[in-house]
């Protein structure tokens, strides 16, 4: 099982008796999201990607598509990615 954690403290040990909280532990995968900045907002834009490079068209099979996206992935990893944040602040005039 694949656990994506949000970086809130996980109850586990509170929620089972230790034995079935470990049990359980054993058989996750744990992804953590950034501490800083919107991280649904970078899976966004991932998502967003690989749409449009790669999913921008009818994919007959399941094996096609795995191969598809196995390239893609393979190509997007190679070179680092940032992600921009940029703010402004609108300031209003109150009366």
């Amino acid at each position: 099982m694949v656990l994506v954690s949000d970086n809130l403290n996980t109850y586990m040990y509170e929620a089972f008796p230790p034995e079935k909280a470990g049990a359980l532990a054993k058989r996750l995968e744990m992804h953590h999201t950034p501490k800083h900045g919107n991280w649904l907002d970078i899976a966004g834009i991932e998502i967003n990607m690989v749409t449009t490079q790669c999913l921008n068209r009818r994919i007959d099979t399941i094996e096609t598509l795995r191969d598809e996206l196995s390239v893609w992935e393979n190509d997007r990893n190679k070179v680092p990615k940032a992600i921009d944040w940029q703010f402004s602040l609108m300031m209003r005039r109150l009366n």
